[in-house]
């Protein structure tokens, strides 16, 4: 399968204005040392990723992230820009909080087919765009409002939630992760590397 690239033409760029330019591919998470993103719906707090190491029967319980990619870069070199949603059900990452000390959300999208179409950068939606860096077989997650700031897990902890941390390299974080694509085979093997 062969992909083009559309240049972004040059109105888009000087406004700032993000187009989707792939909608929802279904990515398998983990880390290092296996733990998978799993969707805990707390009624006081509201959802909550949490992640765990799973076993092979419980394994079903794995989140399977639906990524969006967008276009222009806002900065070449710097990463592929992407909304990332849970897949069977409207709640897509965010961070957003203090310069200090931000916060990975959850939050309930009502239409993201066309509210999340287009993103202005200078916009409160952009609050759901993240950078992917890919460094060998491993992916960093960074946030694009709060630069510096990862996408993580403990490193230590069985089961603890998904959190932002300063820098890749936080004091007991993990916020390198291994995505692969998802596809329809149930066989093993059906994870291929993003």
């Amino acid at each position: 399968m062969e992909e083009h690239v559309v240049p972004a033409s040059d109105s888009s760029r000087e406004s700032g204005l993000l187009r989707r330019r792939h909608n929802g591919e279904p990515i398998s998470i983990s880390d290092s040392s296996s733990k998978y993103w799993v969707l805990s719906e707390l009624n006081q707090r509201g959802p909550e990723l949490t992640a765990t190491m799973l076993q092979l029967y419980s394994i079903s319980q794995q989140v399977t992230l639906l990524v969006s990619t967008y276009i222009p870069q806002s900065h070449p070199g710097s990463g592929q820009l992407m909304v990332l949603g849970i897949k069977g059900t409207n709640y897509f990452l965010s961070c957003r909080g203090p310069p200090n000390s931000p916060v990975l959300k959850l939050e309930t999208v009502a239409d993201p087919e066309n509210s999340l179409k287009t993103i202005s950068m200078s916009s409160d939606t952009a609050r759901f765009l993240f950078y992917k860096r890919d460094n060998n077989t491993s992916s960093t997650l960074e946030s694009f409002l709060y630069p510096g700031w990862f996408i993580s897990n403990h490193s230590c902890n069985e089961r603890s939630p998904v959190t932002m941390c300063r820098g890749i390299t936080a004091a007991g974080r993990v916020a390198q992760f291994h995505l692969s694509r998802v596809t329809n085979s149930l066989k093993p093997g059906g994870y291929l590397p993003v």
